[in-house]
């Protein structure tokens, strides 16, 4: 039949200090510290305090699972793979100590980033969008204009310059021994050689160079 206890109830465990108490005062049925919770036929979840720390332990077959609109976690979360952590929540945010892959479109308001970021494909900017191009060795930022960006084999460095409709209104190239300016039809406008002279053009050609001990003028 039923029985009724209209006091305290002590389950004393065989292992001291480890019992189950029901608390009539406060409705409150209380495990001590390494007294287990088990769920399952062969205890397959367990739930303990070992007196430092609070463990859920999902010892069974299939996955633990948590069925909820909506989760609330207080102070820090650490999470682990394989015993190694991956993620920590902190006073600003999210700390990632390893890699972050991310599949489909992301929002992020501000990124700061203290290492290497490696872009696979297009990266797409507020006012414009910057790739690289399918050679490799040549990064474009376009919006409504275009500013490319190359390197070659042979350590040059050139920026070209585009207008609307894809139309060349300059470029500047650099390499091993000059620094030269050229308009859009590809003429020298401004040279200027590491370490010795510089030289202004007029549509292509020479008309002032500076020397080791002045100027020559052309024309």
């Amino acid at each position: 039949g039923v029985t009724t206890f209209s006091q305290d109830v002590i389950f004393d465990g065989a292992t001291a200090g480890r019992d189950i108490t029901f608390d009539r005062s406060v409705n409150r049925l209380n495990f001590a510290d390494n007294a287990d919770l088990t769920f399952g036929n062969n205890n397959d979840l367990i739930l303990v305090h070992n007196g430092n720390h609070s463990l859920i332990q999902d010892a069974g077959t299939g996955n633990l699972s948590i069925l909820s609109n909506s989760l609330y976690l207080q102070n820090t979360l650490d999470l682990y793979h394989n015993n190694e952590i991956r993620l920590s929540t902190t006073s600003d945010g999210i700390s990632i100590p390893k890699d972050l892959d991310v599949d489909g479109h992301t929002n992020l308001d501000n990124l700061s980033v203290a290492g290497v970021s490696t872009f696979a494909n297009t990266v797409d900017l507020t006012n414009g969008t910057l790739k690289r191009s399918s050679t490799g060795n040549q990064l474009i930022f376009y919006a409504d204009n275009e500013t490319r960006f190359y390197h070659t084999s042979n350590a040059q460095v050139k920026l070209t310059l585009y207008g609307t409709g894809e139309a060349l209104r300059g470029s500047i190239d650099a390499n091993a021994s000059q620094i030269q300016i050229k308009d859009s039809g590809g003429r020298s406008g401004l040279l200027i050689a590491h370490g010795a002279e510089s030289r202004l053009y007029f549509n292509d050609v020479e008309k002032f160079r500076t020397t080791n001990t002045g100027a020559v003028v052309s024309g």
